[in-house]
């Protein structure tokens, strides 16, 4: 059995359920507060490159993904 130091790290990050760009905010939803927490943490490591590749963004907001 693999450790998760072998899986691809695409395998790591939390669940995403949803990513949406509005007047310059980019939205990440999440599947749960707890997905909404631990990907705020991921996004300290990934933002820059975030807005390397995406300079017009003002912000990046992470949320939980309302049901219905």
């Amino acid at each position: 059995m693999s450790s998760s130091a072998d899986r691809p790290r695409a395998h790591r990050i939390p669940t995403v359920s949803g990513v949406v760009e509005r007047e310059g905010t980019l939205v990440i939803f999440a599947a749960s507060a707890a997905w909404c927490a631990r990907l705020r943490y991921a996004l300290e490591e990934l933002e820059p490159e975030i807005r390397a590749d995406f300079p017009a963004l003002t912000a990046i907001s992470v949320r939980v993904r309302p049901r219905g």
